[in-house]
């Protein structure tokens, strides 16, 4: 079967997710996520939801390889899985940006990134954080979408085996 750009967009996108999980399960003490929920006393939040998108973005990624129509709804559900993190996320930070500006800044220097000052006072506003959940989120519609076209990819024959 002839795999068109879209579906090595999905692959890229989907493993890239499983990295990122991986990285985030592994040094959730420096990200700036893990401390949001932590302020709030929701840590177990986070880890589930990271544990859910994690499997949910490896499943997609497997079913992208042997496509069935079950990864079809793993891969919608995985993409709306991280943008419903990602939302919750947002909303919990602006409560205190403070907070978790000086998360972020402890963040970078943890992995020896440079802060610059100018930068963090244009992220860490509600405009800010705003936009940048905007920006993200904007691949993750994408994504879906990209998904719902290709959803003939994903409608094999179980029988095939």
């Amino acid at each position: 079967m002839r795999r068109p750009i879209a579906i090595w967009f999905l692959k890229i996108y989907f493993v890239w997710g499983v990295a990122r999980d991986i990285q985030l399960i592994i040094t959730h003490k420096i990200s700036t996520d893990y401390s949001i929920f932590q302020a709030n006393e929701i840590s177990q939040l986070f880890f589930i939801f990271v544990t859910a998108i994690f499997v949910l973005d490896f499943l997609a990624s497997y079913f992208l390889i042997r496509p069935k129509m079950t990864g079809f709804w793993i891969g919608i559900t995985a993409i709306s899985s991280s943008l419903l993190f990602n939302g919750i996320s947002l909303s919990l930070a602006l409560r205190d940006l403070e907070s978790v500006r000086k998360a972020y800044e402890f963040s970078r220097q943890a992995r020896g990134l440079v802060v610059r000052e100018e930068l963090l006072n244009k992220i860490f506003t509600p405009e800010g954080m705003q936009a940048t959940f905007a920006f993200s989120a904007m691949f993750s519609i994408a994504a879906i979408i990209i998904v719902f076209r290709n959803k003939w990819y994903f409608n094999v024959e179980d029988t095939e085996e």
